[in-house]
């Protein structure tokens, strides 16, 4: 089940966030639990950013984090960078 894009995120196509580290370029799809864009880094290359609704952060979401970067050596494992929050959301930062 795909979660609806909410208004405030569709508002962040084209702006810069964490403090202009990231703009977001497009949107790429959504899951149960939150929704990936596109984003370019000041620093260059691109980054997926997955913007989780703080509410459905699970316990043991940090966990989840934790295993995803401890997975980077693995083969066909999407590289995972950081997570920081933005408004109500939690960011996890993967390659793209």
């Amino acid at each position: 089940m795909k979660l609806p894009l909410p208004d405030e995120l569709k508002k962040l196509i084209g702006k810069p966030i964490k403090e202009d580290e990231f703009e977001i370029v497009k949107y790429c799809d959504s899951g149960k639990r939150g929704h990936v864009f596109c984003a370019n880094r000041k620093l260059g290359g691109q980054r997926a950013l997955k913007f989780i609704p703080q509410n459905k952060l699970s316990n043991g979401w940090i966990e989840e984090a934790y295993k995803a970067y401890k997975l980077e050596k693995q083969p066909n494992t999407v590289r995972f960078f950081e997570i920081f929050f933005h408004e109500t959301y939690a960011v996890m930062v993967f390659d793209f």
